[in-house]
């Protein structure tokens, strides 16, 4: 069986213009990042390890890049009477990729499958023993990206796979009845193999206008 699917990437917009031009993504890799109450610099990993990063659902790529713009650009609330306005500024600052992606099914480390995740903790068990008293961890948030790139880099599972999937799931904020659906699934992709993108093209991000105010209502303590 062969993975063979459209996946989308948020970036800025200059970050885009860069990729499209160039047909290549830049590596994600390990980043730093200093306590605000300690000043303490601590070395962090991003959650699959090192990689070029995808989402399988459009609408996950909407939220990425809207919550960057309320982060860094402008915040969204005050826009929440003028999708149009919003979409305008948005695109103006941030842009959506797609990519086709064509693997093997035997290349991929799908975390969703429960006998790849149970060995995956168990794994993780066994490496955070090693690392806890290793000073090269001492100041370096120990996680889930750590405990991959460790496996890729040093225990030739790039050798084995070429990317990564797993499902994240996050809660909205609670209902006033019981709901026991509640997690919102986000699936990401973490391609270490740049070789199965077979294409990168600007997505035209038509369905903005039908994706936001889902989720508005999904996250009303965002925008």
């Amino acid at each position: 069986m062969v993975y063979n699917k459209v996946l989308y990437h948020g970036t800025t917009l200059e970050n885009g213009e860069k990729i499209i031009k160039s047909k290549y993504f830049k590596i994600s890799r390990t980043y730093y990042k200093k306590n605000k109450k300690t000043n303490e610099v601590m070395k962090c990993d991003h959650w699959l390890g090192d990689g070029i990063y995808f989402f399988e659902d459009e609408i996950h790529a909407y939220d990425w890049i809207l919550k960057q713009f309320n982060k860094y650009v402008h915040p969204i609330k005050k826009y929440r009477q003028d999708v149009s306005k919003l979409a305008e500024h948005l695109f103006q600052n941030y842009t959506i990729l797609k990519s086709q992606i064509i693997v093997d099914d035997d290349r991929i480390w799908d975390l969703d499958n429960p006998e790849d995740l149970l060995t995956y903790f168990e794994i993780c068990d066994e490496l955070y023993e090693m690392l806890k008293d290793d000073e090269e961890y001492k100041n370096r948030v120990i996680s889930d990206g750590t405990f991959i790139n460790i496996m890729f880099e040093k225990m030739r599972f790039k050798e084995k796979f070429d990317m990564v999937i797993f499902t994240f799931k996050f809660d909205r904020p609670r209902r006033p009845y019981q709901a026991f659906i509640r997690a919102i699934p986000q699936k990401q992709v973490c391609v270490k193999n740049p070789e199965v993108i077979k294409s990168i093209d600007y997505h035209k991000c038509e369905s903005f206008s039908r994706c936001y105010p889902m989720l508005c209502h999904a996250y009303p303590h965002i925008y």
